[in-house]
């Protein structure tokens, strides 16, 4: 089964309107996911 929270490129603005990768925090919760097995 693919991790559902893995996502390779995801952008977000922020109130500044300037263009964030939030791919990093996705990951970091797909390694979290991985390791308690949920």
């Amino acid at each position: 089964m693919t991790n559902p929270f893995v996502v390779a490129e995801t952008y977000t603005k922020d109130n500044a309107g300037n263009w964030l990768l939030m791919s990093t925090t996705y990951t970091r919760i797909a390694i979290d996911y991985d390791d308690y097995h949920i």
